[in-house]
């Protein structure tokens, strides 16, 4: 008697089929930590002071992007961002964390001037008779003379505390430390 061997060999091969096309590549956790660099909720008024001028911004929108897994032969990158939009009568700021991890993948988008990330200071900064302990500076780089805005100062666990112009300098008047709330981001897993 002659036995199949065709059968068993058609077996394993679908099985190793289905183990390199079935199984996904886990991304990294989304890191919960940045938030704490722009702490905001949205039922949140941030105002900010230059000289007796007084301007309220309030937020419009926080987004964190986040894949869990990618499926194999597929084209896709873990994304792992966190994105927030904020608005006042004469100020719109938009703060990319392109990657949870590394903060100097970031960027702020004021009124369409683009401010890139220059530094991290881990060492306070003394601002208005106060002082912070950390903080992330973003610089306009451009050479345009008509620019406004030079650069922006986010302190953690306070968020926004200085936008410093060209003729005008904002800062924040309520220095108290704020409570993350992560139920009121929108978070978006995306699996691809």
């Amino acid at each position: 008697m002659k036995k199949n061997r065709t059968l068993p060999i058609i077996a394993v091969s679908l099985t190793l089929l289905y183990i390199l096309t079935g199984c996904a590549k886990k991304c990294e956790d989304f890191n919960e930590d940045i938030i704490n660099w722009l702490p905001y909720k949205k039922t949140d008024n941030i105002i900010l002071t230059n000289d007796n001028i007084k301007d309220t911004l309030t937020l419009k929108s926080n987004v964190i992007n986040h894949t869990e897994k990618i499926k194999r032969n597929t084209k896709c990158a873990c994304e792992d961002n966190y994105t927030l939009l904020l608005s006042s009568d004469s100020i719109n700021i938009s703060v990319f964390f392109n990657n949870s991890r590394v903060l100097n993948d970031s960027y702020v988008i004021i009124n369409h001037e683009y401010l890139n990330y220059f530094e991290q200071q881990n060492y306070t900064y003394q601002l208005n008779g106060l002082i912070y302990g950390r903080v992330i500076i973003y610089k306009n780089n451009s050479q345009n003379s008509n620019k406004r805005f030079d650069r922006i100062v986010i302190s953690r666990s306070y968020g926004i505390i200085e936008i410093i112009g060209i003729d005008e300098n904002w800062i924040l008047e309520d220095s108290s430390v704020k409570e993350i709330e992560f139920t009121s981001i929108d978070f978006n897993k995306i699996d691809c």
